[in-house]
């Protein structure tokens, strides 16, 4: 199967007439009521196409009948994830920075490249990418706030025919900043005079 469909071949129809010898019927067929011819092996998109078949005599007599074509999608996309973009804190102290730094208590927004995928039976403009951190309840997008830690986003496509393909990739918001100030204790309770 392409985006185009698939080649489709079916048995040849037979007839038979009272006037002529069945081998001289001239068997056509078509899906447009025979503005066109099509024969066994003709590309058919994906979906259910009613297909025409005329038996014809040598004095133009003719008798149709019909039948279903099915071409069906069965495979899902193949899918490529994207990766987390804006990383702008070193955790493993190589010198890159691998994480996106916390902004506040609550994590901090969360961006990545958007996932590719193609599919044999759809063109890859009509496909569907999606994205969870729950098994698909709920769908993200790129942008949203995630806490500090390491986080498995799913990315799925999914095609017309509701088939769908999976990948993953990690994001990792970091707290790598010492805090921002500190207030030491004083002692309390003090009952006794050092000073003499």
């Amino acid at each position: 199967t392409s985006s185009s469909g698939a080649a489709v071949t079916w048995t040849a129809t037979t007839a038979e007439d009272v006037g002529y010898v069945d081998s001289t019927l001239t068997i056509t067929y078509s899906i447009d009521n025979f503005v066109n011819t099509i024969a066994s092996g003709a590309t058919f998109a994906i979906g259910t196409h009613a297909i025409k078949a005329r038996a014809t005599d040598g004095s133009n007599n003719y008798r149709d009948c019909t039948f279903n074509v099915v071409v069906v999608d069965t495979t899902g996309p193949a899918i490529s994830c994207g990766t987390q973009t804006n990383l702008n804190a070193d955790t493993d102290g190589q010198g890159g920075n691998d994480a996106k730094e916390a902004s506040s208590s609550s994590g901090a927004a969360v961006t990545w490249d958007a996932a590719t995928a193609t599919d044999a039976g759809y063109d890859n403009n009509t496909l569907t990418i999606t994205y969870s951190i729950d098994n698909f309840s709920n769908t993200i997008a790129s942008g949203v706030t995630f806490a500090i830690g390491t986080h498995t986003i799913t990315a799925k496509a999914a095609d017309g025919s509701t088939n769908s393909s999976t990948c993953t990739f990690n994001v990792v918001v970091a707290d790598t900043a010492i805090p921002t100030s500190i207030s030491c204790s004083t002692q309390s309770g003090l009952n006794a005079d050092t000073d003499g």
